[in-house]
């Protein structure tokens, strides 16, 4: 029987017996002595560049946390970098004992991966506990409680999160930065949070945090940008851009921010050279081709922004806004007939989808039946009564009628 790797979402490779790393991925398997005094126990954290593993030093039975970097996702520069800030942490643990504090209390290499220990100082006396302290370090659990160390809040801010108990989580990861102040996971998950319950100011704090910790992290750079954007900082989210892709240029999620942000600017070209970059390194990815296709839209390239929207759609076949999409390029293309087919498919597949309605009854009013767009755009209105624009054609449609009062009366709703 094999060894399953411990990122089981991320990985999940079965590896031979007594193997200590994963062949795939590279990190430590579960029961691997790192450095022959390490034993892993699980894996509790992870990100795109390092996992969390809760371990067992073999020296004095105590339970330690090791943050491990990728070796698969990382290059020999930073390698290099994460044992110097490592080192540095160890440096700065020493100069503070306080009882409860998380400190790093070992660093190095092993076979692929390079690491940090961390444990929590408790103070081993009265004494001590006055305030004379010695250098030792000693964590307070030990083999039999070691899972429930693993059980710690950052886990349990992460389950909130994507749960979308937002304000639950924002109290365990403020719990998960108290008990762990090095935890960059933590500050970064801290951040997310903040920024989903719209305190984006917090947020860039909790992320600056972060990056103190693990400044090349691109995926933190990412989300510092991600706020930036909230906060209309534009010049400041685009220099984050340019940092995650100094750490990664390959990295797909940059390019394609700062080609949404370029296009919001009206930067339309150099907003599709960022999408063609993005697409170039992953393909697979729906929203960066709607967003080509929304900006090919936006400089009347409609059948540029048809094939866009129909790469979209293979990815994504039941979004109904991709679809309503489609209808409204191919409305542009002067192709009614088409483009109501597609919004029909779109209410289809969400009759609650006032826009797709609203779409649909400029289908039918482009075709000249009236009656039917009427129709639609009560539906539409049904749904969503501040749709303005539906009143406005609604009250286009009443004049052709020659419905003049009732016209009069859906301008005015237009005008509320």
């Amino acid at each position: 029987m094999g060894m399953l790797c411990l990122d089981t979402e991320g990985c999940n490779y079965l590896n031979r017996e007594n193997a200590r790393f994963c062949t795939r991925c590279g990190i430590p398997l579960q029961g691997t002595l790192v450095q022959s005094r390490y034993e892993v126990q699980a894996l509790t954290g992870n990100d795109r560049s390092t996992v969390t593993l809760p371990a067992i030093d073999r020296h004095n039975g105590q339970g330690v946390t090791l943050r491990v970097l990728r070796p698969r996702q990382s290059t020999q520069a930073e390698r290099e970098n994460f044992l110097q800030d490592a080192e540095l942490a160890l440096s700065l643990s020493k100069h503070a004992q306080e009882p409860g504090s998380i400190n790093v209390t070992d660093f190095g290499k092993d076979g692929p991966v390079a690491f940090l220990v961390k444990s929590e100082y408790v103070a081993e006396s009265a004494n001590e506990a006055a305030g004379q302290v010695t250098p030792a370090m000693t964590p307070r659990t030990t083999r039999q409680n070691v899972q429930q160390q693993a059980y710690n809040w950052l886990a349990e801010g992460n389950r909130l999160y994507e749960l979308a108990r937002y304000d639950e989580a924002l109290k365990a990861y403020e719990a998960a930065t108290t008990q762990d102040n090095l935890s960059m996971e933590a500050w970064s998950g801290k951040g997310a949070t903040l920024l989903h319950v719209g305190r984006a100011e917090e947020a860039l704090l909790a992320f600056d945090h972060a990056l103190s910790l693990n400044p090349n992290d691109p995926d933190l750079w990412n989300s510092r940008a991600n706020v930036l954007h909230e906060l209309q900082r534009f010049d400041e989210e685009m220099y984050c851009y340019d940092q995650a892709l100094l750490h990664d240029p390959n990295y797909a999620f940059a390019w394609s921010g700062r080609g949404m942000t370029l296009a919001e600017q009206g930067q339309t070209q150099e907003a599709l050279m960022a999408f063609d970059r993005a697409l170039v390194l992953d393909s697979r990815q729906c929203v960066i081709w709607q967003a080509m296709s929304d900006t090919l839209y936006s400089i009347h390239r409609y059948n540029d922004a048809l094939i866009a929207i129909d790469r979209a759609l293979e990815l994504e076949s039941n979004n109904a806004s991709l679809w309503d999409i489609k209808g409204n390029i191919l409305r542009r293309m002067k192709k009614p007939d088409e483009a109501k087919s597609m919004h029909e498919r779109a209410t289809l597949l969400d009759p609650q989808n006032a826009t797709a309605w609203f779409d649909r009854g400029n289908d039918l009013r482009d075709m000249r039946r009236f009656a039917e767009a009427l129709t639609s755009y009560d539906r539409a209105l049904s749904l969503d009564p501040t749709l303005a624009a539906a009143w406005y054609n609604r009250g286009n449609v009443l004049a052709a009628l020659h419905m003049f009062e009732d016209a009069l009366e859906s301008y005015d709703h237009a005008l509320d």
